[in-house]
């Protein structure tokens, strides 16, 4: 299994690279900080730590930042990435090597709640296990009173409409009759107190 985590170290003054007023996981609040992405490996045989990035915030690729960025030997090729997409990086990376055998991805909610993110990760052959916020939409596929599966959603292409200012839309949407989505929070607490296990 692979473990993707934040880690983030609170910091005085503006020269260390990178730093900058963010969320700061270590002191729970937003602080001045480095932030970094790390890449874990777990398995039968052991755990450690397989990569880590450190984040660069966006404002640092502002163009008033060039000095700044010069003077931390910031490479000039170097451009803006969230920390979702240096996770994902990294995850890719590591499976183009194809030395660690995996299964399963684990992650918090702050790269849980990112759909591109998640994207990346099956197409790396991998199956996730991420937290996201208690208010995500989703779509249930089974009445967790009775376990009965529930339609689910469907999609279709909208009937095409003549149009003289531009071209036709064509996006695929949702089909009107897919049953509505539910917070993750509600899905919870429709669940059955006996159905839930430590």
């Amino acid at each position: 299994m692979f473990i993707v985590d934040g880690s983030d170290v609170p910091k005085q003054g503006q020269h260390s690279v990178g730093v900058a007023r963010q969320y700061c996981g270590a002191t729970g609040k937003r602080d001045n900080c480095q932030a970094g992405v790390s890449l874990g490996y777990a398995s039968g045989g052991g755990y450690t730590l397989i990569d880590r990035r450190l984040y660069l915030p966006a404002a640092w690729f502002d163009p008033e930042q060039a000095e700044r960025r010069r003077a931390c030997a910031i490479p000039p090729d170097v451009e803006f990435a969230s920390k979702t997409a240096v996770a994902a990086g990294m995850v890719e990376e590591v499976r183009q090597r194809g030395r660690l055998p995996a299964r399963w991805l684990t992650a918090d909610e702050a790269f849980g709640e990112d759909p591109a993110f998640l994207d990346r990760v099956a197409a790396c052959d991998l199956w996730y296990l991420a937290e996201v916020p208690r208010t995500t939409p989703i779509w249930p596929l089974g009445d967790p009173a009775t376990g009965r599966p529930r339609a689910r959603p469907r999609r279709w292409v909208p009937p095409q409409k003549e149009s003289r200012t531009g071209p036709v839309p064509r996006r695929v949407q949702l089909h009107p009759d897919s049953p509505p989505q539910e917070t993750g929070a509600a899905v919870a607490a429709a669940v059955p107190a006996a159905h839930w296990q430590r």
